[in-house]
Formats: structure tokens, sequence, C-alpha cells
């Protein structure tokens, strides 16, 4: 496995302008099961970090591999007061990043501020569900306007040239996952990366990211759905590395990755909004968050003395909380950085 850290998330912030039913991460309300070792939301916004320490985090992860994604998310990133200080630092110093954000219209005047202070930016991240063009009866409106609203916004930021590379976040569902296709043509057709994800669910408590348990919803590995992957793959639609990741979805499918990038590896880290080491995006962890998420490397970038107090803490909470997951960055970092930089274009 790589030594080097490919990429890092970065949850900047728990607040968000929406309170979606399957989200525990965003809101200001807990989730009814919280785990009494997990932070209320209420600590987790006193104990934000700041804009200095995140600089931090990032020079240290870039002195260690320039080469390093970053992923800035939240709750809603938009709403982190200091976004425009990291993204200006991110664009001086040449990291690649992307900004994933559910771009709906309350967040309107602070994209318009953000814009105007930084200027052009690299990657920008929307989240859209598949079929949300199939303006039919059946469909959940509160998704329909969420992506709408999405697709609207990139295409006005690249009119605009404001942002380098746009993508569309799809998550499949059982429901949904035969609209993706046309989903992504349309995508496409206006030149938008689509990066296909599929949904996965609260296995337990310490599952903070997703409030669903639904298994129904899950994509199953049948004839039909390996028959869209199949088409998917062999078209040339602008798809987030096709021929390396569809393959990769598809064998976790329902929700069956058991990946060793949380605590061996290290190649994918993903670091809390008030700056703790987290086992994975799928899960906060009990002993992982005891450490500050500038433990792992030193000031030059260098893995540091207590780098093994990390590991430890990790794969005991690998151990104890992970039932596996359908999350795709752990995928993602174990192929060559540069795949993920250019979607896997260079490979073709």
């Amino acid at each position: 496995m790589k030594p080097n850290v490919e990429m890092l998330s970065c949850i900047l912030t728990r607040r968000c302008n929406l309170h979606c039913y399957y989200c525990r991460i965003g809101g200001c309300v807990d989730y009814q099961e919280k785990p009494p070792e997990y932070p209320s939301k209420k600590d987790f916004f006193k104990n934000e970090k700041n804009s200095g320490w995140w600089r931090e985090l990032i020079k240290r992860f870039y002195l260690h591999n320039p080469k390093i994604f970053i992923i800035f998310i939240g709750g809603e990133p938009f709403l982190y007061p200091g976004l425009a200080n990291l993204i200006k630092y991110a664009n001086k110093i040449g990291v690649n990043y992307t900004i994933i954000s559910n771009s709906t219209k309350e967040l309107k005047s602070i994209r318009e501020d953000f814009f105007k202070n930084v200027g052009k930016i690299k990657g920008y991240t929307a989240s859209i569900d598949p079929g949300f063009e199939r303006l039919s009866k059946g469909h959940d409106i509160y998704s329909l306007k969420k992506s709408s609203e999405g697709f609207n916004v990139l295409i006005d930021l690249m009119e605009r040239g404001l942002i380098e590379d746009p993508v569309a976040e799809l998550t499949a569902t059982s429901k949904t996952i035969h609209y993706v296709e046309n989903t992504i043509k349309l995508l496409d057709s206006y030149g938008i990366w689509s990066d296909l994800t599929v949904v996965d669910t609260a296995k337990s408590p310490y599952y903070d990211f997703s409030n669903v348990t639904d298994e129904s919803i899950l994509v199953q590995p049948t004839d039909e759905v390996f028959k869209i992957f199949i088409r998917l793959i062999q078209s040339n639609y602008k798809i987030h590395m096709k021929d390396l990741l569809l393959p990769s979805i598809f064998d976790i499918l329902p929700a069956d990755n058991d990946c060793d990038s949380c605590c061996n590896s290290r190649h994918n880290m993903t670091i809390d909004s008030d700056g703790s080491t987290r086992l994975c995006y799928r899960i906060r962890g009990i002993e992982g968050p005891k450490l500050s998420g500038l433990d792992f490397l030193d000031t030059h970038g260098r893995i540091s003395k207590i780098t093994n107090n990390v590991q430890n803490a990790l794969s005991a909470d690998k151990k104890n909380l992970c039932q596996k997951c359908a999350w795709t960055c752990p995928l993602m970092s174990k192929f060559d950085e540069e795949d993920i930089i250019t979607h896997g274009e260079h490979n073709e």
C-alpha cells in the first residue's frame, strides 16, 4: 500500500442550511441514537477550528504529498466563515481540491461573496440525485429541488469561468439506479463530470454520517445493475475514474467495502470540525478522535513520532466499530493520485 496520504477529507463545519432526514453530520439537532462518547452538535459548534488551524493542517499534508487531493466538506462548507481564506491559501500553494456543497438558492449571497473574494477555484462538486431531471410523480420533491438548484449552480459557475473542475456527485439508491445513465448523459452534454456513488446505511449508532437504516434502498449486485455498470464503463461519458472506480464499486455492493485505509496504509484520512482524527467519513470513532489531526505529521510534513499512537487508536476503532460501508473515497485513493486529479483520463 502507498506510504503517502493521497486524499484528505476536511469536515470544516457541522453547520448546514438543510436538515435532511438522511444526514447525521449536518444540522443543529443530535440524532436520537447518538453514542454517549460522541460530542453534541453544540460542542462541535463551540470547538470548531479556525482557518489558521486548517491552514497549518493543509500545509503539513501538502509538504507530505504535493499531489494530495483535499475535499472540503461539511455540514455545508460555505457556512464556514474561514472558507475563502482556506481556498485562497490552497490556490496559492497549488494543492488539488474540491468543495462539496448542497448548492441551494439559500446560499446564493454567500457564494457570490465567496467568489468575489476568491475568484476562480479548482474544484466544485454539487450533490445531485439520479433522475432529478424527471419531473414526474413519485419523486421526492425535496430531492428534485436540491438537485435542480445544484445543477443550475454548476452551469452558472462554468459559464462565468469560476471553476476549473465541475463535478456532480450522484448517489444512487435501489430506486434511482435505473435513472443514472440518463442523468449522466445530461450532465455530460454540459461538460460536467459525474462522480457516481451508491447509498449506504448506518449499521450502528457509531456511524454518524448517514441516518438511513432501511436496507431496502441499497443497490444490489444484480445482473441488471451489472449491465448498467458495464454500459457506463464502455461509454464516453464524463464519469470520474470510470475504468478503475466503477468495477470496484460493483464489487462492494451493496455496502461491503472493508478498507484498510483508516489504520494501516493511511492513504485516506478524515479530520472532523473540532480538529480530531476520525476513523473515516462514515464513523467518527472513540479512540481516534482523542488525537488531533495535526498529530499524524510534523511541521515539515514528515510522519510524526506519535504516528503509532494514531494508528493504534484508529485500529482499535476499526476493529470495534466498523461493519463495512459503500464509501468510495478510500477506493479512489488506492489508485494513482493522477487518476483522482484527472478523473482517470490519462489512462485512456
